[in-house]
């Protein structure tokens, strides 16, 4: 790639038709870019912060078939009626504790099976809708969010386009002057990972446009038969042959280690539970591959039945099932997740850029300039109020929305884009300062995982660094 770039000689038409697509796109779609941006790189850690907004789960990673049977029991008596799908989420080295599931109703499971409480489905929860669907119907908002990863992919191509020295400045940095800073950061960042950003634009896009091809695909060649389609994809229903009174879990597991002794599961789905048709799903992951899982079927009394061919089946059906993995990094140790945070960050800060050389190099400012701020900083500082705002019962999605209203309103009262900004950041680390103090003062004397204190020190590491910049712009607020 760096090599085709650098060899390319572009005509001085194409560069300035490239250009004036890269802005167009920018400008129209900055916000939410931003925001998906933004909320991506959060999106990474949402394991970590599920964890950590409730951090005194009891946590384990080894489990017993013993175990998970006195779950069901406590949950099939805790429920009034029976699920279709019970479903029972495995500990795992990311995420060390145990829950079962079905219809809507949730626990985490003790190590010693009996039921504890409830996940908490509030400032994550609300986190991941708001980068997967934009809290959109979830049709509407996935479709809105690949639409945006196209437009991304876009941009990084027109990007690319209208830059023939991109590659060749790759290391310039000119310092002191606004316009030229912000030029040689957008550009640098955009450089360094670019095959990053092509990666998480194209699955991101794949992921969100996922149900318009079943759409037109179901149409095309299953006349309209969605459900058709979907068992070509995923395998029908298997054939109950062995009926049992109640799932043998146990020998399950020890006939997956011998089918598959490399599979690592993940978690257990409980078909047609109490009923002639039930069946034992065990879903795994396998070493070196970025398939989500392969899925193991297994008669009622733990006979092996068959697997979805999820690892060695079609090659577009295997694809598919990797798209997820790769888009949000979690198919290795924590470093790549970390990387992938620190990239999302950084692309964050390249559409920030972006619009700001697009203001600067304009002859005057007006209420874009209040807007962007508002954007820039309004949409992480409203994000840490909603989670601090969480913690005391307020639902997280309306204090993000209302918070990010009063910035814009702030910021255009104002009309002081620097000193707004500012401000802004200040009000950033204080939030994040009162989170931190409030969840060690919250949970001083319980016994707490090692990971609520590794988020609390992040937090905490993020707001010095603020604080520190606030203090070398400082001149910017008494302007």
């Amino acid at each position: 790639m760096v090599k085709f770039m650098t060899s390319l000689k572009l005509s001085k038409t194409t560069v300035k038709k490239s250009l004036s697509a890269h802005r167009n796109v920018a400008l129209a779609t900055a916000g939410l870019l931003y925001l998906t941006c933004l909320t991506g790189a959060l999106t990474v850690f949402f394991e970590e912060f599920q964890r950590w907004e409730q951090p005194n789960i009891e946590e384990y990673t080894d489990y017993t078939p013993a175990q998970i049977d006195t779950a069901i029991e406590e949950f099939q008596q805790r429920v009034s009626s029976t699920p279709e799908t019970l479903w029972v989420v495995l500990p795992t080295e990311a995420v060390p504790r145990m829950h079962i599931s079905g219809d809507g109703q949730e626990w985490f499971i003790n190590k010693d099976g009996s039921l504890s409480a409830p996940p908490l489905e509030v400032w994550t929860t609300m986190l991941t809708k708001l980068h997967v669907q934009l809290h959109l119907p979830e049709n509407i908002g996935l479709i809105l969010v690949g639409i945006l990863g196209v437009l991304l992919f876009s941009l990084i191509l027109s990007g690319l386009l209208s830059h023939p020295n991109i590659f060749k400045d790759a290391f310039r940095w000119r310092r002191g002057r606004q316009v030229l800073t912000q030029v040689d950061l957008h550009n640098r960042l955009s450089i360094w990972a670019l095959p990053f950003y092509l990666m998480i634009s194209f699955t991101g896009a794949f992921i969100g446009l996922l149900g318009l091809y079943s759409f037109f695909i179901s149409a095309a060649f299953y006349d309209n038969d969605t459900e058709a389609l979907l068992r070509d994809v995923y395998g029908g229903d298997p054939e109950i042959s062995k009926v049992s009174g109640v799932i043998n879990i146990d020998a399950a597991l020890q006939n997956l280690t011998s089918i598959a002794p490399q599979a690592d599961p993940i978690y257990l789905a409980i078909q047609n539970i109490n009923t002639d048709k039930q069946y034992l799903e065990i879903a795994a992951k396998l070493p070196q591959r970025l398939i989500y899982s392969e899925i193991y079927r297994f008669n009622a009394d733990g006979s092996f039945i068959n697997h979805q061919q999820f690892s060695d089946g079609a090659v577009g059906q295997q694809i598919a099932y990797s798209v997820y993995r790769l888009h949000f990094g979690h198919y290795a140790r924590q470093w790549v997740k970390i990387i992938y945070g620190i990239l999302g960050l950084a692309l964050s800060v390249i559409c920030a850029s972006g619009i700001n050389i697009w203001l600067a190099r304009r002859k005057h400012e007006s209420l874009l300039n209040d807007l962007w701020v508002a954007t820039v900083w309004g949409l992480p500082l409203s994000l840490a109020i909603s989670a601090l705002l969480s913690f005391y019962s307020w639902a997280p999605l309306w204090v993000f929305l209302g918070a990010e209203l009063l910035v814009v309103v702030f910021a255009l009262l104002m009309k002081q884009a620097l000193k707004t900004r500012w401000l802004l950041r200040a009000c950033l680390a204080a939030t994040l300062l009162l989170i931190v103090v409030r969840q060690e003062a919250v949970y001083l004397n319980e016994t707490v995982t090692p990971m609520f204190h590794q988020v609390n020190l992040t937090l905490l590491v993020v707001s010095l660094i603020l604080i520190m910049m606030l203090f070398q712009q400082r001149d910017q607020c008494r302007a």
